[in-house]
């Protein structure tokens, strides 16, 4: 029963050193993953998905006549300039450049999201009426 007893400590002291050891890895590579992430490059690559994004809005057209739609339709313009407004209000922060100098983007992200989240809601429901 000892030796069975003093096995299981033995074995337990492992496992947790081995967990220790992992999880110490895990907070260290977590943080040299954040270290070497260069916020400019992220920058350009939200700016290059938002201006093929605006792209894609302006080139989609609506050829009925429903006054509806073609609010909706505007409001996602709109919403596509509001993430154009954000590359840029990201930038000024980023640069150093502008007015911008805290987290002013987040506001105009925002209301770019709520215009499409209500757009991509709003759109389908008065399609489905014509």
């Amino acid at each position: 029963n000892e030796k069975a007893t003093e096995n299981t400590n033995n074995l337990n002291f492992i496992c947790n050193s081995y967990y220790d050891v992992i999880k110490r890895m895990r907070e260290k590579d977590c943080r040299e993953i954040c270290k070497n992430i260069d916020k400019a490059k992220c920058l350009y690559i939200y700016g290059i998905g938002v201006g093929f994004f605006s792209i894609m809005r302006l080139r989609t057209e609506y050829l009925g006549r429903n006054i509806i739609i073609i609010r909706l339709r505007r409001q996602q313009l709109l919403a596509a300039a509001c993430f154009l407004i954000t590359a840029i209000l990201m930038s000024m922060q980023d640069m150093n450049y502008g007015f911008a100098q805290r987290n002013e983007w987040v506001v105009a992200l925002i209301i770019g999201c709520i215009l499409e989240l209500y757009t991509s809601w709003r759109i389908p429901q008065e399609l489905s009426k014509e």
